[in-house]
């Protein structure tokens, strides 16, 4: 199959395909690698048109305020369509615009009270950092940050740079000892391996390896999330464990998500190809490059599809990226940035569904700012380091 209809791909990035059309882009995709670049660049150039440049606090949030979308005014929830809201956003520009032109004076037309609580909550809530704890066999602990640190243990050298990066170096007199590195709320970490693998670790995330890898295998723990760049070495896979897959890799890039607070795991190949076995259902997927594995621990399901990896990988870059997500997902995410919590009193507000990104270095206000002038009909109010978000 050489040849595949243009609105088929259209059709599937917006999620509208049906089942005979996803079984031809499957074909398609399967007949040539050179397939699975051509779609992957066709999402990419597509979700670029609804990103933004980062030049001013106030440019930026308008143009973040433009491609946050947000439920309709009708009463019934519905789930946001990708191609249609582009359209929307193209063809009511002129509105827009106008209704936007005023947000430069938002703070001296806003309520008061909302000034102050958006100012204490970012006041208290300031972005992540880099920030970790190292345990090794599960006893001793050093507090990790912008300091450097430089052990020996049992011949494995391990460096801690002052820009947060976490390395081990094994030695011929090398001998393995268990670590855990726990990054928690409001931090990341990255740490390379002894084998010259690299693993970016994302806020309250922990991931538990040995100082050097012996055996056949190269085996590591996971729970919470992390993008994983994997050196090469046919003879002794790198397999990733959580909580309900197990995942194999020979050398590769892929974001892996595994939170316990989570009803599923997804798994986002980059490049290379992953083995991803699925424990309570004893059966196993293959990924190839642009997709991803999402499994429904819920319903001991699980789905292949075809993604944005950028939308995936993102937080990596300091950016988050939201695509069709819901409101209550979106404050899980940003909370564990920020290290607030957040309670949604009216069950009504969970039906608003958002696209688009924003700097994981903008203050917590920013977000928050966004969300009002969307249109979300919501008060917020701010109390011993909760966020209260009820309908106005």
């Amino acid at each position: 199959m050489r040849k595949i209809d243009w609105e088929i791909i259209a059709k599937d990035i917006d999620n509208q395909t049906s089942i005979s059309e996803k079984k031809k882009l499957k074909k398609w995709l399967d007949a040539s690698e050179q397939h699975y670049k051509y779609y992957n660049k066709v999402k990419q150039n597509y979700f670029k048109q609804l990103s933004f440049d980062k030049k001013s606090n106030e440019i930026d949030f308008l143009k973040l305020k433009k491609r946050l979308v947000s439920h309709s005014l009708n009463t019934q929830p519905y789930r946001t369509s990708r191609f249609r809201n582009f359209v929307i956003y193209s063809s009511v520009a002129c509105i827009v615009a106008g209704l936007l032109c005023g947000i430069f004076q938002w703070t001296s037309n806003h309520k008061h009270d909302d000034i102050q609580i958006f100012k204490e909550i970012s006041e208290h809530h300031l972005p992540g950092t880099n920030k970790a704890t190292l345990f090794i066999d599960n006893h001793e602990y050093i507090a990790l940050g912008q300091n450097s640190v430089l052990l020996d243990l049992r011949g494995v050298k391990i460096t801690n740079s002052a820009q947060g990066d976490l390395t081990y170096q094994k030695t011929e007199k090398s001998s393995p000892i268990l670590n855990k590195l726990v990054v928690p709320r409001g931090g990341e970490y990255k740490v390379i391996l002894s084998d010259s693998s690299t693993v970016w670790l994302n806020s309250e995330s922990t991931l538990e390896y040995p100082s050097i890898f012996e055996g056949n295998t190269r085996r590591v723990t996971l729970i919470g999330e992390g993008y994983f760049k994997i050196s090469k070495n046919e003879k002794k896979p790198f397999i990733i464990e959580t909580a309900d897959t197990e995942i194999e890799v020979l050398g590769t890039e892929f974001n892996v998500s595994a939170y316990p607070d989570n009803s599923y795991t997804t798994t986002t190949l980059v490049e290379g190809s992953v083995k991803i076995e699925y424990k309570a259902i004893d059966s196993q997927d293959i990924l190839k490059p642009g997709m991803q594995s999402y499994y429904n621990i819920k319903e001991n399901s699980s789905q292949i599809s075809y993604v944005n990896t950028e939308f995936n990988t993102s937080w990596k870059n300091k950016i988050f990226s939201f695509n069709d997500t819901p409101l209550e997902d979106l404050l899980k995410i940003v909370s564990r940035w920020y290290n607030f919590k957040y309670t949604i009193k009216d069950p009504s507000l969970l039906s608003y569904h958002f696209s688009g990104e924003l700097s994981r270095k903008k203050n917590l206000d920013y977000l928050f700012r966004v969300l009002e002038e969307v249109g979300i009909p919501m008060e917020i109010s701010y109390k011993n380091g909760t966020v209260t978000l009820d309908k106005k």
